[in-house]
């Protein structure tokens, strides 16, 4: 028994190395493309609330919410104006991640948004699916789209600034 199972460990262990060996050569094909980009994002965003998110934004994304917003910098104020600094909490919750070439991939996972607006002194608890594009822009991953969808939205009238809408973005 102690004889086979001696040559058994090295063929599983040669195997093991084997596997880490291709999984190696995916993640540099892909130029490291994984989920933990999108983990990476979350941590981001739950400490440094809105910068947090920004910090990961290529110069040409699409935000897809209730409006399109267009450039890094018409996107940045419409989540400060929206969200804030920090009176809103982000939570970010990546499920898979799919890289699609050498430059782009894509994220998916679970959102969980609240916070309060100060403008109204109401509320908001919102939960939902995102989709993230992700580009390769100097050797750094970016976002090039956020997409969420929202299963529910619990809070009260406080309407998004239209200051910020489709018709007035920079594209």
């Amino acid at each position: 028994m102690k004889r086979l199972l001696v040559p058994a460990l090295l063929l599983l262990l040669s195997t093991l190395a084997d596997a880490q060996h291709v999984y190696k050569r995916i993640s540099t094909f892909h130029g490291g493309f994984s989920i933990e980009i999108d983990r990476e994002l979350s941590r981001s965003v739950e400490h440094d609330h809105v910068v947090g998110f920004l910090k990961y934004l290529g110069d040409k994304a699409v935000f897809l919410d209730d409006d399109v917003v267009t450039t890094k910098e018409a996107i940045e104020r419409y989540l400060v104006e929206y969200y804030g600094q920090t009176k809103f909490t982000l939570t970010l919750k990546p499920k898979a991640a799919q890289p699609l070439s050498r430059t782009m991939g894509y994220t998916t996972g679970r959102y969980f948004l609240s916070g309060r607006y100060d403008r109204c002194g109401c509320t908001l608890s919102e939960e939902g699916n995102y989709l993230l594009v992700w580009q390769l822009v100097d050797g750094r991953w970016r976002i090039k789209s956020w997409i969420p969808s929202a299963d529910s939205t619990q809070g009260c009238g406080c309407a998004k600034s239209s200051d910020f809408g489709p018709s007035s973005q920079s594209k």
